[in-house]
């Protein structure tokens, strides 16, 4: 009996030091899965703690480009405000001016721009004008000066910006009278090889000024040639 008790000892002894040992085994697995466990919370936490620097980075940034975009846009819209407004500011002094404003290009000999004025100075209306093209000046211009803007070219290779050409030359209005017209034009724009491009001139209507030198000289003619008669009579 004694020996049973002793042998049932022993295996309960045994069953409790398999049951230590796996309780062990189990306790340091579980252990190492909570390590495990802890790494991977720990990665996960950098990642997050990451991509929250990450996401606050890159809000801030795009928050800095929308201000930026925002005032930039803001900038092109004052930009094209002032632009209309110079523009308005431009076309009041072209309209109020008495006189022909152009820009001319001489080196393909056409006329780039003309202000309105040109339908009271002339007489051709918007659509007369508009099928002339930028050949406006070779159609209105008399045959004998064409030449001065053929030649201008040439006349300008050592022109400065600063520079006045002055030019008299004759234009048939829309009745096909010949109007004389004395311009001043400044160099507007060279090519990148300092070659003269385009020229801004403003040209005046002197046919009446014309007229009145003319009557002046016929005058002053009229006077030396009775001069000499009344010198010859006195002669005599």
């Amino acid at each position: 009996m004694k020996k049973k008790e002793e042998d049932h000892l022993n295996h309960l002894e045994r069953l409790i030091e398999q049951q230590t040992v796996e309780l062990s085994a189990t306790k340091r697995k579980l252990q190492q899965e909570i390590k495990e466990k802890k790494i991977v919370e720990d990665e996960l936490k950098d990642h997050r703690d990451y991509l929250d620097r990450m996401v606050k980075e890159r809000t801030f940034e795009l928050r800095k480009v929308n201000k930026e975009l925002r005032a930039e846009i803001m900038r092109r819209i004052q930009i094209e405000k002032e632009l209309v407004e110079s523009q308005r500011f431009v076309n009041r002094i072209t309209d109020a001016t008495p006189n022909l404003l152009y820009i001319y290009d001489v080196i393909t000999n056409r006329s780039i721009y003309i202000n309105p004025r040109v339908t009271n100075i002339l007489g051709y209306t918007h659509d007369q004008i508009k099928g002339f093209g930028n050949s406006f000046f070779q159609h209105v211009l008399h045959p004998d000066d064409t030449k001065i803007f053929e030649s201008m070219q040439n006349n300008l290779e050592n022109t400065e910006y600063k520079d006045i050409i002055e030019k008299e030359y004759r234009m048939k209005n829309v009745h096909g009278e010949w109007r004389w017209f004395s311009s001043r034009s400044v160099i507007f724009k060279k090519t990148s090889g300092e070659q003269p491009h385009l020229i801004l001139g403003i040209a005046e209507d002197s046919t009446e000024r014309k007229k009145s030198e003319e009557e002046l000289n016929r005058s002053r003619e009229q006077l030396r040639v009775l001069l000499a008669h009344l010198q010859s009579v006195r002669e005599e």
